[in-house]
């Protein structure tokens, strides 16, 4: 993934990214419901964090480092998530990407990379 990252952000895309491109249609929930849907998914993808907690009694200063490896942990997860999802973006468009199943392979192929994902 990191190489389809590093490679898709050089790449120029035709694909105009915006920040809320889809809009709800009736009966969905709105924001809020698909906000929720999206956090759920992340939270459980990452669910790991909340057992940093446990090695407070290993560490020299834990009142010190376990903010911030909590911090740190999560703001790298959130830059990964996000640097994935633009180069994804900005290299198909969002139709394409609705319900694929092998985007990434799709996003490599595009970007000429298709040995990274094989």
């Amino acid at each position: 993934m990191a190489l389809i990252v590093i490679f898709g952000l050089f790449q120029s895309g035709s694909v105009h990214v915006s920040l809320f491109p889809v809009t709800a249609g009736p009966g969905t929930g709105g924001f809020i419901t698909a906000m929720g849907a999206g956090l759920l998914a992340t939270m459980y993808a990452y669910d790991g964090w909340i057992h940093v907690g446990n090695i407070a009694g290993e560490m020299k200063n834990p009142s010190r480092d376990l903010p911030r490896a909590i911090t740190g942990g999560i703001i790298g997860v959130m830059v990964i998530y996000l640097l994935v999802n633009f180069v994804f973006m900005h290299t198909l468009p969002l139709s394409a990407l609705a319900g694929n199943e092998s985007a990434a392979m799709d996003v490599a192929s595009k970007i000429s990379v298709t040995w990274v994902v094989n």
